[in-house]
């Protein structure tokens, strides 16, 4: 698999050692559109908790690139074409290339979580087909709306779209083993060999793991489960976040306000997109004349006790049989903004409620099982997340089906958090006001 244009250069990865490039790799590499990647933390706030959480989206990338070229040198993985390793270690390279300053902490105020469009891939996508750094792959053959279709998962090709999003793929198994170097939580380690060399193909395409490797995929779905609950749901980090965000709706230039205004951006704009950006505004404000505006800058700047939002109601549950339950829903309630302002009567309270919602999507705790005899299964659609488990006949079952796995008897766990923050002085008043406001409005 020599056929691809090496060029002379590699990259020393903390994780992985070396990592080649191509020449064309090199050449997005050294763009400036890609070197913004550079300034974003991978991990966004939780180095307020974990302090060497410092990684970026930058080696995030070159690590996705590097798995991705494993995953499809293993045995059993045959491409179609010449061109088919190149273009798949592109779509590694460039799958977050539209990611917001602070990662997914900042990328909900612009998806809100119901707009497809502003989700980082979608932003990822129009930067690869609008701004310069597309030329770099037009010129050298490569098709950048091909590209982007790979990382979005709408490939004509199921293959290709699982190995870069599915419940086994590049993205995730990199960012897992970066996230517990880095945080130096060992929860998200796992045997990578071993699902590597167990990786292979059914007889319907779908990408899998033997069944030898099923000890492999089950550390690899636990680790996930714990570093969920231990790391991405972390409660500071939580409470960092809701404000982080309030303090760049506060603070943001008009450019950079929503989704519209981002792509009318210069390609010089858009590289000043960065954590850097975020910082220096909420800096520049906390000296405000307005108090709140001021107030909530240099709490996001103070690391202490009485500067954190604290919990004043918190939900948390494991079983699959509470995810309707009363409490979730009613707290769920508060993430409409006028719900919120209905909480917030006293003059004081405006602006120091916050809601806060995580919900993993792991097949062991939220299984994603598709019928593929279903009519409207597809192979360009949900069908191909799924992770399966393939025997010596290529036959695929789906992994939280299988008998043999942990995750069988895991099926009805689930994680979901809803939490309501102010700050510690309105903690005990806040409680007060959510339990009867739930009392007149949601019994």
């Amino acid at each position: 698999m020599d056929y691809v244009d090496w060029s002379n250069t590699s990259i020393y990865d903390e994780v992985y050692g070396y990592i080649p490039l191509t020449n064309i790799e090199l050449s997005i590499i050294n763009h400036p559109v890609f070197q913004r990647l550079n300034h974003i933390r991978q991990l966004g706030n939780t180095f307020r908790v974990f302090p060497g959480a410092q990684h970026t989206r930058f080696s995030h990338s070159l690590g996705v690139m590097y798995i991705i070229d494993k995953m499809i040198s293993s045995r059993e993985i045959n491409l179609e074409s010449k061109d088919d390793r190149q273009k798949l270690r592109l779509a590694g390279l460039l799958h977050d290339i539209g990611h917001y300053p602070f990662s997914h902490a900042i990328e909900t105020l612009y998806s809100n979580g119901k707009n497809v469009e502003g989700r980082h891939e979608k932003f990822g996508s129009f930067i690869l087909n609008n701004y310069s750094i597309k030329d770099i792959l037009s010129v050298n053959g490569y098709n950048p709306e091909e590209i982007s279709r790979i990382f979005l998962a709408t490939h004509d090709n199921p293959l290709f779209n699982q190995l870069m999003s599915s419940d086994l793929d590049a993205d995730r198994i990199d960012y897992l083993l970066r996230d517990s170097f880095h945080t130096g939580v060992k929860y998200g380690r796992f045997d990578l060999d071993r699902i590597l060399h167990t990786l292979t193909v059914s007889n319907e395409g779908l990408l899998g793991i033997d069944e030898e490797g099923i000890q492999a995929v089950d550390g690899y779905i636990i680790g996930r489960h714990l570093m969920w609950t231990t790391v991405y749901t972390h409660k500071t980090i939580a409470g960092y976040d809701e404000l982080l965000k309030t303090a760049f709706r506060l603070t943001t230039d008009l450019d950079y306000a929503n989704l519209q205004s981002l792509k009318k951006l210069s390609e010089e704009d858009l590289i000043k997109f960065n954590d850097s950006y975020v910082l220096s505004k909420i800096a520049d404000n906390m000296a405000s004349p307005d108090p709140y505006v001021s107030e909530i800058c240099k709490t996001y700047f103070k690391r202490d006790t009485d500067n954190h939002l604290h919990i004043a109601k918190e939900y948390k549950e494991f079983t699959k049989e509470s995810q309707t339950s009363k409490i979730a829903f009613q707290l769920d309630m508060y993430k409409n903004e006028n719900n919120l302002e209905r909480l917030m009567k006293k003059d004081y309270l405006k602006g120091w409620i916050f809601h806060s919602n995580s919900r993993t999507k792991l097949p062991s705790l939220k299984p994603n099982i598709i019928d593929l005899k279903q009519e409207d299964a597809n192979s360009t659609g949900e069908m191909v997340k799924t992770l399966y488990i393939i025997n010596d006949q290529k036959e695929s079952i789906q992994y939280p089906k299988y008998k043999h796995s942990l995750v069988k008897h895991l099926i009805d766990l689930s994680f979901d958090v809803v939490r309501i923050f102010t700050k510690k002085a309105y903690t005990e008043e806040v409680k007060d006001i959510i339990e009867k406001d739930i009392e007149e409005n949601y019994q």
